[in-house]
């Protein structure tokens, strides 16, 4: 694929945030601010954009372009990279619903469209894969995408907030030393590549399903998923 026409995916996308924003903005412009809808759209449409630019210098360019293609890529990393686009989601999908409501969209509104975000987003994603000689478009990324996105919209709807949370944390191996052009020659690569230092959490605060209203907010369980000794994606 050439560098024009890849840069023309990244600027469609772009665009197509801009307009999935004005979209839901539309719906109640009569009562939105005018100032906050402007900073919420084009923050998106930069913020997108330069991401996706920053991503594709970090992962896709050292590997030829190639035409749009898929590949399962389900079993690979032990899992791990499945639970990671779900956590990406979740937590995208978090800030989009947030964000939203600072703007004064309804309850609804944030939820379902801020709440997809993270999902729109990680589909810029799966077209750099798509388009990129070593890797290739996901259909099990793009399921565990729409995981994370579902997990926060439903217990937006049933609970007006979030009670499962989806967590992540990092530490420091000695596999990237073997291959640090997979696992990450930095600390801040090693972090995003490395999955034998990532682990994956499934949280919950404990009060908010305990009947006792003496249990501080603090306290949460936890259960956590990670793996070792991975010097490739089998």
């Amino acid at each position: 694929m050439s560098t024009k026409l890849f840069q023309i995916i990244l600027t469609s996308f772009a665009f197509a945030m801009l307009v999935f924003q004005s979209h839901a903005q539309s719906i109640q412009t009569d009562t939105l601010s005018k100032k906050k809808k402007v900073i919420l759209a084009s923050s998106t449409a930069v913020g997108y954009t330069s991401s996706m630019i920053a991503l594709n210098g970090l992962w896709y360019s050292d590997f030829e372009r190639s035409p749009m293609h898929s590949f399962d890529d389900l079993n690979h990393w032990k899992g791990l990279d499945k639970i990671g686009h779900s956590t990406t989601a979740f937590h995208i999908g978090f800030a989009g619903y947030h964000a939203m409501k600072w703007a004064g969209y309804t309850e609804n509104q944030s939820t379902y469209f801020g709440g997809s975000v993270g999902f729109v987003y990680l589909l810029g994603v799966e077209l750099l894969d798509g388009t990129s000689s070593e890797w290739g478009f996901s259909w099990s990324d793009l399921g565990a995408n729409a995981i994370g996105t579902s997990l926060f919209i439903g217990q937006q709807k049933l609970w007006n907030e979030q009670r499962l949370l989806l967590r992540f944390s990092s530490s420091q191996t000695n596999y990237p030393q073997y291959r640090p052009e997979l696992l990450g020659a930095t600390r801040n690569e090693q972090i995003l590549k490395d999955y034998n230092g990532q682990t994956y959490w499934l949280s919950a605060h404990i009060a908010d399903f305990a009947k006792a209203k003496k249990i501080p907010r603090w306290l949460m369980f936890s259960v956590g998923y990670g793996a070792d000794g991975m010097l490739g994606s089998e």
